[in-house]
């Protein structure tokens, strides 16, 4: 067992994208996702549960977590939009 000292983490999930919608209408958007996956991981290794907050910076880019109420980030996949023509 682990002991730890202080509250758990804070984590901010900045959502870079969003899922395709069959699989969003199944499994929610990436924060959902990742604090599922996340929270279950915690738990099964007897951790702290960290809290987490989800960021929509696609729909809303003016919008962050503030540096000082959070101890790390997680960024979700991104948009890929190839160019026709373009190489890869």
């Amino acid at each position: 067992m682990v002991a730890l000292v202080g509250p758990p983490p804070r984590i901010a999930i900045l959502e870079a994208d969003v899922p395709m919608p069959e699989l969003e209408a199944q499994f929610g958007r990436y924060g959902d996702m990742f604090t599922r996956l996340l929270t279950a991981s915690a738990k099964e290794a007897s951790l702290p549960v960290p809290s987490f907050s989800a960021w929509d910076i696609i729909n809303h880019p003016e919008t962050y977590p503030n540096p000082v109420e959070i101890d790390a980030i997680l960024i979700t996949g991104s948009r890929n939009k190839l160019l026709k023509g373009a190489e890869i």
